[in-house]
């Protein structure tokens, strides 16, 4: 929510012009509308407060001014450390799509590799068993001719007594 700075002022119950002695003292950003006029947001209340509980504890302006100082920096580093747990989500988050996306491509390709596989074991069992058949013909001849020739020699010796 935006506030004026009478609405800023009535809500810390202090004087416009303090806030605007805050604003250059503390070298507050304090936003701006396009018309050029300062507008607050709980953020710069919460600042205002912050300065007024300082003062309340006797912290001189030049004190007031290193603490904010250095409370805005720890701010940005905590902001920066905030966008960092961000960033790494959407990096693993992608890096985990990629992994799955890689898994489901390498299961792919062992499917396709199996079926390749498969392919040339069918085709190698198949020229196996024509190369058996023919050792096993060749085999058979050679029987044939083996036991022709025994045949024939015992025939002949039989044919000399």
């Amino acid at each position: 929510m935006k506030y004026t700075i009478t609405q800023a002022s009535n809500i810390l119950d202090c004087k416009p012009y303090l806030l605007r002695f805050y604003e250059d003292e503390f070298e507050l950003q304090i936003p701006r509308g396009s018309n050029n006029r300062r507008y607050y947001t709980t953020k710069e209340i919460d600042i205002f407060r912050y300065i007024e509980a300082l003062k309340g504890e006797g912290k001189r302006n030049k004190e007031i001014k290193e603490t904010l100082h250095k409370s805005k920096d720890e701010i940005i580093f905590e902001e920066i450390e905030e966008e960092k747990p961000k960033e790494e989500d959407n990096n693993i988050t992608c890096l985990i799509k990629t992994i799955n996306s890689l898994r489901e491509e390498i299961e792919n390709l062992k499917q396709q590799d199996a079926f390749k596989q498969r392919d040339e074991l069918i085709t190698e069992n198949a020229r196996l068993k024509m190369k058996l058949k023919e050792k096993s013909y060749e085999l058979s001849i050679l029987k044939e001719k083996y036991n022709a020739l025994t045949q024939a020699k015992k025939r002949s010796l039989f044919k000399f007594e």
